[in-house]
């Protein structure tokens, strides 16, 4: 730790997969800059931004926005189970090393909360409708390889169902 505050590193850029960083950050007194699609304690949109479970779907549930009043009721003990797990399995795991160097007044949970820029690792264009919080900036697709050109025979394909399509479009209006 002290060549960490010897360093005065300016920010701690973390994947929040493991709970270190953020406690790292605390320690440091520095900004905590996360690069995150999923933490530690499950999907980063539920645990930052309002998340009705009305309509916003648990992970692995495989539900869309679009839930029947079974589907709602699977959704909200999904979340239940999932914030039980969290309760008995991952956090015990951290209590104490947040309580021996933090104070016992101190709640695991607030590390994650109190991060300055979400860098979410999606396109909100693919997810369902679901608010937001203003420090997320979305960067989907950041990890793909450059674009590559068809190949010949799909590129045709892919031509001809255009012009298909255009066709389709406007001899309707005449």
């Amino acid at each position: 730790m002290q060549s960490f505050h010897e360093a005065k590193y300016d920010v701690v850029l973390t994947d929040p997969a493991v709970g270190v960083g953020a406690m790292l950050a605390r320690r440091l007194r520095v900004p905590l800059v996360f690069n995150v699609r999923w933490t530690i304690q499950g999907e980063a949109h539920l645990l930052i931004a309002p998340s009705p479970l009305s309509y916003i779907p648990f992970t692995a549930t495989e539900l869309t926005d679009k839930m029947t009043f079974l589907q709602r009721i699977k959704n909200v003990l999904s979340y239940n189970f999932g914030m039980y797990t969290m309760s008995y399995i991952t956090e015990p795991n951290y209590k104490p090393v947040v309580k021996k160097y933090f104070g016992p007044d101190v709640d695991y949970s607030t590390f994650f909360l109190d991060a300055d820029i979400w860098l979410m690792r999606n396109d909100f264009v693919f997810e369902f409708p679901r608010p937001t919080m203003p420090n997320i900036i979305y960067m989907g697709g950041f990890q793909c390889k450059p674009p590559q050109p068809l190949p010949a025979d799909l590129e045709e394909f892919v031509q001809k169902t255009q012009k298909q399509r255009m066709l389709e479009v406007w001899i309707p209006l005449f």
